[in-house]
């Protein structure tokens, strides 16, 4: 878990999963760069979508972002297939421009979060920590259920 001032608390032990989806290779590189301090958040890039949907298929990941412009699908054709994939994991959308009617729409499909380029890497990492803290409270709530069944 997160303590107060977004830093990781020691009690962790999980590593969690960022599937970073952008074909701009400086933009995997910052994000790789921005959790690259962190000891518990392992960033998997990769360049397109048809990649993206093998690896969470394979290797589901604990938060998702995609870069709306990718090439093929696009970011919001990935966007409705990764949830249908892994239908719990957050994921934040991010375009190069402030265009409202995508944000919407992203939403509207499930996603988490909506950022615009250039990605400012300590929003991005508030984000992603917030997603995971939802995450967790929702595998510690199923927990919980599957202990009160029993």
């Amino acid at each position: 878990m997160f303590n107060h001032e977004g830093e990781e608390s020691s009690a962790r032990q999980r590593n969690w999963r960022l599937l970073a989806v952008d074909d701009d290779a400086d933009q995997r590189q910052l994000v790789a760069t921005a959790f690259g301090k962190s000891p518990t958040i392992d960033v998997v890039p990769v360049a397109d979508g048809e990649t993206a949907l093998a690896t969470a298929s394979h290797d589901p990941p604990d938060v998702v972002l995609v870069d709306l412009s990718i090439p093929g699908m696009g970011g919001l054709g990935l966007l409705q297939k990764l949830k249908l994939v892994v239908p719990r994991v957050p994921i934040v959308v991010i375009t190069p421009n402030a265009d409202g009617r995508a944000a919407v729409e992203a939403i509207r499909l499930g996603a988490y979060q909506f950022l615009t380029k250039p990605v400012n890497p300590q929003e991005l990492l508030v984000i992603v920590k917030r997603a995971l803290e939802r995450t967790e409270l929702l595998i510690e709530l199923e927990s919980l259920d599957r202990k009160s069944v029993v």
